[in-house]
């Protein structure tokens, strides 16, 4: 079973476009997998969250080597979420799972575990450090305690500038900062009327 050590409420609730960019995979397939009414997910305010779990599945779903059909989909959720050992063509081995179909997969679940929870983590340590003060670059967000914009640290992490530059560049700023700098940019702005 999938045991992550941090209660899942701890690790925060995210977006649909959130849990896309960190499970870095496309909006889409999150969405043909909720269609399919195969993932229950939490509502608030009429929108739907998604915790860590949510992540690592979409992350699963997105290794795979060929498009999971939606029973694939269901029966890899099932065994995900803890509630099975084995399900259609899916068995769990040691850390990892294996697809016994036409294809055969395997995944190795600790590592992707491991990835999946330090992603959510520097996301939602890097996300309290964004500030938005009228008074500092006319309300645009920065870092708390600088003048960068996250949006223009952003813009170099998605060109491909190396970690190393950039530390060089920003020496204030963490590793967690310019990374979540690149997701920040990927989000892109909320819909709806400037402040």
């Amino acid at each position: 079973m999938i045991s992550f050590t941090t209660p899942q409420r701890s690790l925060g609730r995210f977006t649909l476009e959130e849990a896309a960019v960190l499970a870095g995979v496309p909006e889409k397939l999150i969405r043909r997998t909720l269609e399919t009414k195969l993932k229950r997910t939490a509502k608030r305010h009429g929108r739907r969250r998604f915790g860590a779990r949510d992540v690592l599945a979409f992350r699963a779903l997105a290794s795979l080597p060929f498009r999971a059909d939606p029973e694939t989909s269901l029966h890899l959720l099932r065994i995900l979420n803890g509630s099975k050992e084995a399900s259609g063509d899916w068995r769990r081995v040691r850390n990892g799972l294996v697809h016994e179909g036409d294809v055969r997969v395997e995944i190795d679940l600790a590592g992707l575990e491991a990835d999946v929870l330090n992603t959510v983590r520097t996301f939602r340590d890097a996300v309290r450090t964004v500030v938005v003060d009228p008074d500092v670059l006319g309300g645009e967000p920065v870092f708390a305690g600088t003048r960068v914009a996250v949006s223009n640290v952003g813009a170099l992490v998605r060109r491909g500038v190396p970690l190393a530059t950039l530390r060089e560049d920003f020496p204030r700023l963490t590793d967690g900062q310019l990374r979540f700098a690149g997701w920040f940019v990927a989000l892109g702005r909320p819909p709806g009327r400037p402040r």
